[in-house]
C-alpha cells in the first residue's frame, strides 16, 4: 500500500486517520512516523537549496534528481539521525547496507529535507555549500526574491 500524509491537529483527526487507514485496507500493525510542524524549513531554505541542487547538478553533469539524493544522503540523513525515531527507521531500512548508487536512488522515496527544522535545513545548506566551494562549483547567494 503507498504511504500516506497527514496533517494531524487533534485526538479526534488523529483517530479519523487510523480508521481512514484501516478502512482502506492498510494492514495491521503498521508504522506511523510523526514530525512536528514546529519550526517548519522557510520557503526561501527550500527554494535556495533546489537551486544550488540544480546549480550543482549541472557541474557535475548528472541529472537534478540524483544530486537531490546525494544531498539527502550525504548531508540530510546524518543531521536527521541525531533523533532516536529517524535513526531507528534508518536502521530499519537498511539504506547503510545498499551499494552507493542504490542508496542514492532510494532517497527519493524516503522524506528528508521536508521534515527538517529550519536550523537542521541551515545546517545542511551550509555543509553543502562549504564541499561544493571546495570542489570549485560556485552556486547563487540571492535569495531576495524567495521570500
Amino acid at each position: 500500500m503507498e504511504r500516506a500524509t497527514y496533517f494531524i491537529v487533534g485526538i479526534r483527526s488523529a483517530a479519523q486517520v487510523i480508521r481512514k487507514e484501516i478502512e482502506r485496507g492498510r494492514e495491521m500493525p503498521f508504522l506511523m512516523s510523526i514530525f512536528d510542524k514546529k519550526g517548519k524549513r522557510s520557503l526561501a531554505q527550500n527554494s535556495l537549496l533546489h537551486r544550488w541542487i540544480s546549480e550543482a547538478a549541472a557541474s557535475k553533469r548528472c541529472s537534478p534528481e540524483e544530486e537531490k539524493g546525494y544531498v539527502k544522503l550525504l548531508f540530510g540523513v546524518p543531521i536527521l539521525r541525531a533523533d532516536p525515531e529517524f535513526n531507528e527507521f534508518y536502521l530499519l531500512t537498511k539504506i547503510g547496507d545498499l551499494i552507493y548508487e542504490d542508496a542514492i536512488k532510494a532517497m527519493r522515496f524516503i522524506r528528508v529535507t521536508s521534515t527538517m527544522s529550519t536550523k537542521e535545513l541551515s545546517e545542511l545548506l551550509d555543509a553543502y555549500e562549504r564541499e561544493c566551494l571546495e570542489n570549485g562549483i560556485n552556486l547563487s547567494r540571492n535569495i531576495a526574491n524567495d521570500e
